[in-house]
Parts: structure tokens; C-alpha cells; sequence
């Protein structure tokens, strides 16, 4: 009887150890298949993009804008991607009021070098952050129209600081459709002054 309860009580133990293990190696394979299936879905390629924003700029000096622009860039693995940008912007803005006030035509080139990083890119659709530097060429007309012959130009080219984040969607195998959220802050301003930028792009992938 007691051989009996002890052939029964290690067959137990050999059961519960042969259940344990399986359950070590079946949360094993759930916690790599996500990660092998993000690599096989979003093997490194390349993308070109366009895109339009709207500015709402850190100063009241400026009126809001549309912005727009081009980038190129290079999917590193499934978490990491870096990116080349150039943009474009033009609005129109006042200081002071009154006869005193003094019109301002703004136009601005931005070249910036951004990395991306992608929160569970094994789906469909999955947010990303993004942040890097960047440079911005501006040139300003003015015209004082309260005093004669108060007109001219100037440049005032500034270092940046991008950062933000948003949505990646994939279209299709080849399309992306990406909306985001972007902060740029300009050395030339004050520290407080930082533009707020809403986005919408598309991106083709190329290979």
C-alpha cells in the first residue's frame, strides 16, 4: 500500500513538473511571437514621405500657417527609424497697432534630422515618438506703414529642437498614412516660445 501511494505521489510530481515546464515554454512562445512577427512585418526599407501642417506659432507676433514639406529616411529595425526633413512655411504678422504698427511677410526653410521610435510595430496601426535637431532659415520683409519710407528685410536663421509624436497606418503593404503632433523650439526666440505644428503625411514605401 505504501509502494502504491508512493509510485502514485512521484507520477504526481512528475505531472506537475512536466505541466510547469510547459507553461514556462508556452509564455516563452508568446513572448517571442510578437517580436519574430514584428520582424518579419516591418523588415528594414525606405520611405519618402510628404506632408502639411498647420502652425500655430509660439509668438503672438506671427498668425497661424500652413506648413509643408518632404522627408526621406531609412527603417532601421521594427523599433528604430531616423529621417531626413526639409519643410516650408510663409504667414504674414504685425507688431504694435494703430498707425504705429509695423506688417511682417515671414517665410522659413527647415532642414531637420530626425529618429523615430515605434511603440508595438507588429500592428497595423501603432504610435511612435520622435525628436532630433534641425535648422531653420528665415527671412522677414516689414513695413512700417505709420511711418514713410520705414521698409525692408531682414534674416534671422536659428538652430531648432523637434520632438512630438503620432499614428503610423499602413495603408496598404506600401503606403503609410501618418498623423502627428510636433513642437519646435527656435534658439533665436525666447525660451517660451515653442511652435505647435498638427501633421498629416504619406510615405510610400520603397523596399
Amino acid at each position: 500500500m505504501q509502494r502504491t501511494q508512493s509510485t502514485q505521489s512521484r507520477h504526481w510530481q512528475v505531472f506537475h513538473g512536466r505541466r510547469a515546464r510547459l507553461g514556462l515554454l508556452g509564455i516563452a512562445c508568446l513572448l517571442i511571437a510578437p517580436m519574430t512577427a514584428s520582424a518579419r512585418m516591418r523588415v528594414p526599407h525606405q520611405e519618402i514621405e510628404g506632408w502639411i501642417g498647420y502652425t500655430m506659432p509660439g509668438t503672438d507676433v506671427l498668425d497661424d500657417m500652413v506648413s509643408f514639406g518632404f522627408r526621406g529616411g531609412y527603417q532601421l529595425s521594427p523599433l528604430i527609424s531616423t529621417h531626413a526633413e526639409f519643410g516650408m512655411l510663409f504667414t504674414d504678422g504685425q507688431i504694435g497697432s494703430g498707425v504705429a504698427s509695423t506688417g511682417l511677410d515671414y517665410s522659413g526653410f527647415s532642414l531637420a534630422y530626425l529618429a523615430e521610435f515605434n511603440l508595438l510595430p507588429e500592428r497595423d496601426y501603432h504610435p511612435y515618438f520622435f525628436g532630433g535637431p534641425g535648422y531653420t532659415f528665415i527671412s522677414v520683409d516689414f513695413d512700417a506703414g505709420g511711418v514713410v519710407g520705414l521698409s525692408g528685410d531682414f534674416e534671422d536663421d536659428s538652430f531648432t529642437l523637434d520632438w512630438g509624436g503620432g499614428v503610423k497606418i499602413d495603408a496598404t503593404d506600401k503606403v503609410l498614412i501618418r498623423p502627428a503632433l510636433r513642437w519646435r523650439w527656435y534658439e533665436g526666440r525666447d525660451e517660451d516660445s515653442i511652435d505647435l505644428e498638427i501633421l498629416c503625411g504619406v510615405a510610400a514605401k520603397l523596399f
